[in-house]
């Protein structure tokens, strides 16, 4: 283990989340002050599509890259073509899909009676409709260069892949925020982040192909075989961001959907703030992934005891001083940052805050247990705590408003910390029960 590589891995990491926290601390009053409250709640709700599909490539780029690190750790490179080209069968597929659609979504009428449901303004229909092809684009290009991160991740050029990546993202939140700050459209802001994520997915190809030499261009040695030995891990790397996607935004959506566009900009105003808690924690464990996936994959049981026991101190106490630092500071903060536009009673800080606690402990450690494939042995369980914590919004929200939104995210996140647990302190700090054999390709 290579502690140099997860230090920069994780100063990578710390740049990557001083992008996002900062995008968003200047982001939000900018898109408030340009597109007003509704209209950022809009945003935040049209913008929710892309983030909640990203998972559309069924969790094959990283159930490929875990597959990879294997195959890098026996020295096998041709081992690891079959698993990227494998699965970037499945993603070229998925892309032309949603370019198609995109394509077709031009053909769609103007919303039709969907407004009269949603509560939704027949303007802001319009303009939704309007955005989705670019949307659509941006999910495509997206799932390209979620590949190419996961090559990235076992090739010994983490760093780069990290660094080209939010750079980009950095880039695109700035002309949105520049677009919104002009008086630019909702439409045009969707150009403009389409454009930027498909420049930046070019740059980082073209590097990943000069540092890594075994990658070849084409699906000649895509396997059937490997198909079906990345299927079962693939369909839990799937699910996994789904959850966490479906708690965050799908209860953000539901609150747009069913009480206005202004109170969700209200209530993801303050998911921002703890989102950045689970953000900034989780890059404590994110460099360590693909060095814990080797040292498992070579027994290495010292090593990954002492790599799990600092994963598991460090999130503790991150979790507990970020939850407690919101909780202090966040009502003050969130009033003037933007400018007296969010007023959300204290109950509801008290009730994300168990939520953003939670967050943190199994998303840091789900992250090692995926570099594992070991995923697939408590996915079922996160998927129902969602499918219960999100299906009480629509029978209680009408008479809970926000505090049912509020304890729908923690009920979720407490109960997808519990079955997260119980996976880790059996599996992550034993030797795997046989070693990670897959069936020989030929070259």
């Amino acid at each position: 283990m290579s502690h140099r590589r997860i230090l920069n891995g994780a100063a990578a990491n710390i740049y990557g989340q001083i992008v996002t926290i900062g995008t968003q601390l200047l982001g939000v009053p900018i898109l408030i002050a340009g597109w007003g409250l509704g209209g950022f709640g809009l945003w935040t709700l049209v913008s929710a599509v892309p983030i909640m599909l990203i998972s559309l490539d069924f969790g094959y780029s990283a159930a490929a890259a875990g597959m990879m690190s294997r195959a890098i750790a026996r020295e096998d490179e041709f081992d690891a073509l079959v698993s990227l080209q494998s699965a970037a069968l499945v993603i070229f597929g998925i892309v032309a899909a949603l370019l198609g659609m995109a394509v077709s979504t031009q053909f769609l009428p103007g919303g039709g009676q969907f407004h009269a449901f949603a509560g939704l303004a027949a303007e802001d229909v319009a303009t939704a409709v309007h955005m989705l092809p670019f949307m659509l684009a941006y999910i495509a290009i997206s799932l390209v260069s979620g590949l190419v991160n996961a090559v990235y991740r076992v090739n010994g050029h983490y760093v780069t892949g990290v660094m080209i990546f939010e750079t980009g993202r950095l880039i695109e939140q700035m002309l949105i925020m520049a677009c919104a700050f002009s008086g630019g459209s909702l439409v045009m802001a969707s150009i403009l982040m389409v454009g930027s994520r498909l420049t930046f997915t070019m740059l980082s190809t073209l590097r990943m192909l000069h540092v890594t030499p075994w990658v070849r261009l084409s699906l000649s040695h895509a396997s059937r075989e490997r198909l079906r030995q990345l299927f079962r891990p693939a369909m839990g790397a799937m699910f996994i961001p789904l959850c966490i996607l479906a708690g965050v935004q799908g209860v953000t959506f539901a609150v747009g959907l069913f009480l206005s566009p202004a109170i969700a900009g209200g209530f993801a105003t303050i998911r921002v703030l703890y989102r950045m808690v689970v953000q900034i924690v989780g890059t404590l464990t994110r460099a360590t992934v693909p060095d814990f996936a080797i040292v498992y994959a070579k027994g290495d049981i010292e090593t990954q005891r002492k790599i799990a026991r600092f994963t598991v101190a460090a999130l503790f106490l991150g979790a507990a001083t970020g939850t407690g630092g919101v909780l202090l500071l966040g009502p003050t903060f969130i009033h003037s940052w933007t400018h007296g536009h969010v007023q959300i009673p204290y109950l509801i800080y008290i009730i994300l805050a168990s939520h953003a606690f939670f967050g943190c402990l199994w998303n840091g450690l789900s992250n090692l247990l995926a570099g594992l494939n070991l995923h697939p042995r408590y996915v079922p369980q996160l998927i129902l705590w969602n499918l219960l914590g999100i299906g009480s919004i629509f029978f209680l929200i009408d008479s809970g408003g926000l505090t049912v939104a509020a304890l729908s995210l923690a009920f979720i996140d407490i109960c997808s910390f519990a079955s997260v647990w119980r996976i880790w302190r059996t599996v992550a700090t034993s030797p795997p029960h046989s070693p990670a054999k897959l069936s020989p390709v030929s070259p």
